[in-house]
């Protein structure tokens, strides 16, 4: 028999590999200086630098972003299932204050 796992793997690896010399191919012909202009002056810098710069500054923004969007999400996730266990833990208090009423009823009865 076959494993599914292993076909894929190869798969992956191509397509990775095939990935980083696209990204290097680029990042070698775009070399070129480019002249960057800020409010008051302006700079030269390679565009396979400024690819770099701009690519590493949005991986940071996503990070922090996910992570406070993943830390209230948790927040709210805790807070849920302390209610939860609070209405189980109620519920079962219930039952029990129902099944000892009901036993006292049925003591006093015979």
């Amino acid at each position: 028999m076959h494993d599914k796992n292993k076909e894929k793997i190869p798969y992956k690896l191509f397509a990775t590999v095939v990935s980083i010399v696209a990204i290097i191919t680029f990042f070698i012909m775009n070399y070129n200086p480019v002249s960057v202009t800020f409010i008051f002056f302006t700079i030269k810098v390679p565009l396979t630098l400024l690819f770099f710069i701009c690519m590493i500054l949005g991986i940071f923004i996503t990070t922090i972003y996910w992570k406070n969007k993943y830390k209230k999400l948790k927040n709210k996730f805790d807070r849920v299932e302390k209610l939860l266990f609070s209405k189980e833990n109620l519920e079962k208090e219930t039952k029990v204050e129902k099944q000892y009423i009901e036993e006292e009823e049925n003591g006093f009865e015979v």
